[in-house]
């Protein structure tokens, strides 16, 4: 069986806009955010980073594996609609 990889993904320049994306598909992600700005915790994306755990497909992914249609945060809240759970805050 294959182990696990583990990769840390920081927001750079390159990245942001991806970062952007997954705050913004990832509501209680996105209400983090917000309020540790508002409370002036939070510098904004540059100061974000996630550690992504799984098959090294995924992890090679970075927060591309997380976003968009096809990434982990859809599949989930998809499967949680089917199952009539979704509050929004399943990931």
């Amino acid at each position: 069986m294959e182990r696990e990889k583990q990769a840390r993904v920081r927001c750079t320049e390159s990245n942001a806009a991806d970062f952007r994306q997954l705050v913004s598909e990832w509501p209680s992600l996105a209400a983090t955010v917000a309020s540790l700005q508002k409370q002036g915790l939070f510098p904004g994306l540059r100061g974000m980073q996630i550690t992504l755990t799984g098959d090294q497909q995924f992890v090679d992914g970075g927060v591309g594996s997380l976003i968009g249609e096809n990434g982990l945060l859809a599949r989930v809240a998809r499967s949680e609609c089917a199952k009539g759970g979704n509050d929004g805050n399943a990931v």
